[in-house]
C-alpha cells in the first residue's frame, strides 16, 4: 500500500507473483488473497494504484521490476475498478 494509511488486511487488494501451469510467473490481482507466491497490497483508491504504477514500492514489495504490459494491466484494472478519490 503506497500511501501509507494502516487498514484492516481485508480492506486491501493483493498483487501477487505466481507461476501457471507452464511455469511462467506473471503478476496477478488477488483479489480472494489466497494465491501463492510473493504479495504486495494495495488500498482501493485510484491514487494509490496510479503511484504504485509508477513508482518502485510494488516493485519492491514484489522482489523484481515490473514489465510494462504488467504497469498497463495495473492502470486498466484500477481504471476498471475505481474513480478518482472514491475507494470500491
Amino acid at each position: 500500500m503506497t500511501c501509507g494509511v494502516q487498514r484492516d488486511k481485508r480492506d486491501l487488494v493483493r498483487l501477487a507473483r505466481v507461476k501457471d501451469a507452464e511455469g511462467v510467473v506473471r503478476l496477478v490481482v488477488d483479489e480472494a488473497a489466497r494465491a501463492g507466491g510473493r504479495g504486495a497490497y494495495l488500498c482501493a483508491e485510484q491514487a494509490c494504484w496510479s503511484e504504485a504504477v509508477e513508482g518502485p514500492a510494488v516493485a519492491r514489495a514484489l522482489r523484481g521490476p515490473l514489465t510494462a504490459d504488467e504497469r498497463e494491466a495495473l492502470r486498466a484494472f484500477a481504471a476498471d475498478r475505481y474513480t478518482e478519490g472514491q475507494a470500491a
